[in-house]
């Protein structure tokens, strides 16, 4: 052919150690328990993340029509790292962990 032939150089792993911007660092999912029409207040607890938790934001959502949110924040429970969220009983919340930053 015609077409110059492109020159093939030496191929880099993609590792997550190259990527830049956020990552998410863990997450889950669970089912708030309590009473039915009733508000509920759940802890999420995972293994302590590399840095300070100051590094870190939460993010999450639930699958019913009220709010859910984070009603405490990051805190040291152990070799382990917590949150709180509220929302409706019965709601399924999913989250995410998430390392701000570069």
């Amino acid at each position: 052919s015609d077409r110059p032939q492109r020159s093939i150089g030496k191929t880099e792993p993609l590792s997550i150690s190259k990527l830049i911007g956020p990552r998410v660092s863990n997450a889950g999912s669970l089912i708030l328990e309590g009473e039915s029409g009733t508000r509920c207040i759940s802890k999420v607890t995972f293994p302590a993340l590399v840095g300070s938790m100051d590094e870190y934001i939460i993010i999450l959502t639930g699958t019913t029509v009220g709010p859910t949110y984070v009603y405490s924040g990051l805190t040291i429970n152990g070799n382990c790292w917590e949150f709180s969220v509220c929302g409706d009983s019965s709601s399924k919340v999913y989250w995410a962990v998430i390392k701000s930053g570069i």
